[in-house]
């Protein structure tokens, strides 16, 4: 599997041609569609290795925009605290393909994988929201939304607007 095929690059469109978050289980089947039939383990490495998304974050690697950490004590307190009313955390950050493409990938505390891809080179803080909402899956379910780097900028500019799915702050 030297390259992915064109399908992947772009974001995958549900019934009502809205777009819908990839997983590594949905890019694996649609690389066996291929005839390039592997581990769902191995499929994520490469997806890493070639760059199409980025490391799984967690706590330890969050920073702001500034490249300043987190404070580790109440961010560990908050995971505590939405472990226990079971709201589902994600590690989100911003991504760029070599191809140059954007994407929004997020992972849980045990690094399942979910992204969608950005319209825009440079996305306005609309289409990140919106993206935002896609990773979510507008299920109504609850998420505590911990974000890395650049994306940082978004959280600071306005709650969270979400159809039926709050974020937690």
């Amino acid at each position: 599997m030297d390259r992915f095929p064109e399908e992947v690059l772009n974001n995958r469109l549900g019934t009502q041609g809205t777009a819908e978050p990839w997983t590594i289980e949905l890019l694996q089947a649609c690389l066996e569609q291929e005839g390039a039939a592997t581990s769902k383990r191995t499929v994520e490495h490469r997806a890493v290795e070639k760059g199409l998304l980025p490391p799984p974050i967690s706590l330890a690697d969050l920073v702001d925009e500034n490249a300043s950490p987190v404070r580790r004590h109440a961010a560990e307190a908050l995971l505590q605290q939405v472990g226990r009313e079971r709201t589902v955390s994600l590690f989100v950050q911003m991504h760029r393909t070599p191809s140059g493409k954007q994407l929004l990938a997020a992972n849980d505390g045990r690094r399942a994988r979910i992204w969608v891809f950005l319209d825009a080179s440079h996305p306005q803080d609309d289409e990140l929201i919106d993206a935002l909402d896609t990773l979510c899956g507008g299920t109504g379910d609850r998420y505590l939304h911990l974000v890395a780097r650049d994306f940082t900028r978004l959280e600071r500019l306005e709650p969270i607007r979400s159809s039926g799915s709050p974020a937690e702050r």
